[in-house]
């Protein structure tokens, strides 16, 4: 493999990468050793079509059908992706990774921005194990699902300086092109999205303008602003008061949520501020205009709460836009340490991701005012509010 150009991501206690590679990911070579590679297949199809990763590595002895197999955690009906068992110790010396990734879009699906984004979601789900420090991945869905390559690859490496810049906790991500036809436009591409994550670090006389035409440019496009409520929803509350910052610019509490659930949460928010009226609360998305800089500002939000407040639900984990809300808290309590997530189990989930399950959660299934009341009052009570 040959390194063509390489993106440096300031992270808060360190730097990542982002490096472009010509070369065959079934034949990575023992000094860029990674620790997930990620694929991509039609769903349940595995077939080692030829020129494709799946059938390269098939053809030196992996197949990918029988790690589908025996997966060791599978996120398809929520992030469309499963990951492998560990390869064995003689696997890992020929292949040079350890695990594998298997992203699988709908076979209908053409959208690069809503391929990249579930390709995200999943790869920050496992990043978040300090075991895993570098991936590697083709262009994925750009082969056989055709999947413009031209709108494949920016919006890859926006993704990926994104969720780097937010301090998700990977060492390197390595994207690899083979086909030669495709080098010089991926060499053109990669040089022109590190110009413009460049410009957001120049001196600070110009950094205020080029950061927000910067950060626009990485965010835009890359993750779908919030979807439209089903038919039939409660329609999305309007916040009673707008959210004022603190004098130290911090929020009391950012309350994430489906808005198919809006009546409960609403429930909630108004008992909550009969309690503590002047309790500073984040809990609409609505209220952020739609565009390029929504989760940039979702995202901020969440690093200035004190809590966060998760109300899990089978909406909530088939939802990108609360996956993105969960994932942007879970890598600031990674980054900073502290135990800052609380969720409230609002709705039985019969296949709610592992990670989900992690944080103590207070009963109020399903969806009872009552129980949610009593809620408020023990997390009022346990934070001193």
């Amino acid at each position: 493999m040959e390194l063509l150009d390489t993106i440096t991501v300031q992270q808060p206690n360190k730097t990542a990468e982002i490096q472009l590679f010509r070369g065959d990911l079934s034949a990575i070579p023992g000094e860029h050793e990674v620790d997930l590679l990620i694929v991509s297949a039609f769903p349940d199809d595995y077939t080692p079509n030829p020129g494709s990763v799946i059938g390269s590595l098939y053809e030196k002895g992996l197949s990918v059908a029988e790690l589908a197999a025996n997966k060791r955690t599978d996120l398809r009906k929520q992030l469309n992706c499963w990951l492998s068992q560990p390869l064995n110790e003689t696997e890992q010396n020929l292949m040079h990774f350890r695990q594998l990734i298997c992203f699988e879009p709908h076979s209908n699906t053409t959208d690069a921005i809503e391929a990249v984004g579930n390709i995200f979601r999943c790869l920050n789900y496992f990043a978040l194990d300090t075991s895993y420090n570098v991936i590697a991945m083709p262009v994925v869905a750009s082969g056989n699902q055709k999947i413009a390559f031209r709108k494949m690859m920016p919006a890859l490496i926006k993704a990926a300086i994104f969720w780097l810049d937010q301090g998700l906790p990977l060492d390197c991500i390595k994207i690899a092109i083979i086909k030669e036809e495709d080098i010089v436009e991926a060499k053109d591409i990669f040089d022109e999205e590190k110009k413009i994550y460049e410009s957001m670090n120049q001196p600070a006389i110009v950094a205020a303008a080029a950061a927000t035409e910067a950060l626009d440019e990485i965010v835009k496009n890359v993750f779908a602003a919030p979807a439209p409520q089903a038919p039939g929803a409660a329609p999305a509350p309007a916040p009673a008061a707008p959210v004022q910052a603190q004098a130290n610019g911090s929020l009391d509490m950012f309350i994430s949520y489906a808005h198919v659930q809006t009546q409960q949460v609403q429930h909630f928010v108004d008992y909550l501020r009969t309690k503590n009226p002047v309790m500073n609360v984040f809990y609409d998305r609505t209220s952020i205009p739609s565009g390029g800089l929504w989760l940039k500002q979702i995202s901020d939000a969440i690093g200035k709460a004190d809590r966060i407040l998760i109300f899990l639900s089978p909406d909530y984990s088939h939802s990108p836009v609360c996956w993105d809300e969960f994932q942007c808290a879970k890598i600031r309590e990674y980054n900073t340490g502290k135990s800052l997530i609380q969720t409230i189990y609002l709705m039985t989930d019969n296949d709610m991701p592992p990670m989900m399950t992690l944080n103590s959660w207070i009963d109020c299934r399903e969806g009872d005012l009552n129980k949610l009341s009593t809620a408020c009052d023990q997390l009022l009570y346990i934070t001193g509010t």
